[in-house]
């Protein structure tokens, strides 16, 4: 019975020795799967959740509109030009003709001589541009002399058209109404002289004829507009 009970007790101790070397000898998890903070090593950097990616980088072109991109009209300024050129031959010609020079001026004390600048700037400018055209048609070689002798008495009418609506620009800006009409029909009347060439000349068509139709309707806004000016 000692025996026993001495083979029982070695057997005993035998196996509680063995329970704890195998618990020294198996590895250790990384981390509690429970309650991650109690033992273990801290996960390593790439096993963590992934920080968000901070976010791009606004795009300058968001906060800035493109310069080719206008700004609205205001609705009472947009109103009261309309209501400039519902007084003209041509009211459609005459508001798309202003367009590009009414936001400089948008939110200044709207009145008709306002209205009158633009328009005559507008002429001017489409006034140039036939003018150049002219200029580039007697420049070629291939064109007749008799061509190129009536377009050039086209590229002189310009060039007194716009020396004309400068004056009428100053006018305007002096309040000298005489002056002003005087000017703006002495262009009118230079759009027509350089038509008149190729009337006088049968077989030959006038490649300035466009032109001339649009600038005769522009100054003829302009002399309209400028019966509103006080």
């Amino acid at each position: 019975m000692r025996m026993t009970a001495r083979l029982l007790t070695i057997l005993a101790l035998s196996a509680v020795f063995l329970r704890a070397a195998n618990s020294l000898c198996a590895p250790r998890p990384t981390t509690n799967p429970i309650y991650p903070f109690l033992g273990g090593p801290s996960p390593a950097k790439d096993e963590r959740e992934a920080e968000p990616a901070p976010p791009p980088p606004r795009s300058s072109s968001a906060a800035t509109p493109s310069p080719s991109v206008l700004p609205p009209i205001s609705g009472v300024f947009e109103r009261f030009v309309k209501e400039v050129c519902n007084h003209t031959d041509n009211p459609d010609l005459c508001f798309s003709s202003v367009q590009p020079y009414i936001f400089p001026v948008q939110g200044k004390p709207a009145n008709a001589a306002a209205i009158l600048d633009m328009e005559i700037k507008a002429c001017s400018t489409k006034t140039q541009e036939a003018r150049n055209v002219a200029a580039k048609i007697a420049a070629d070689p291939a064109t007749g002399k008799m061509m190129a002798s009536i377009i050039q008495t086209c590229t002189d009418s310009y060039d007194d058209a716009i020396d004309n609506l400068e004056s009428a620009g100053k006018a305007l800006a002096a309040r000298d109404l005489a002056t002003l009409n005087s000017m703006l029909s002495a262009a009118m009347t230079d759009y027509s002289t350089c038509e008149e060439g190729f009337q006088e000349t049968p077989g030959i068509n006038s490649p300035m004829a466009e032109y001339d139709d649009l600038l005769t309707k522009l100054s003829s806004n302009c002399l309209a507009i400028a019966e509103l000016v006080k």
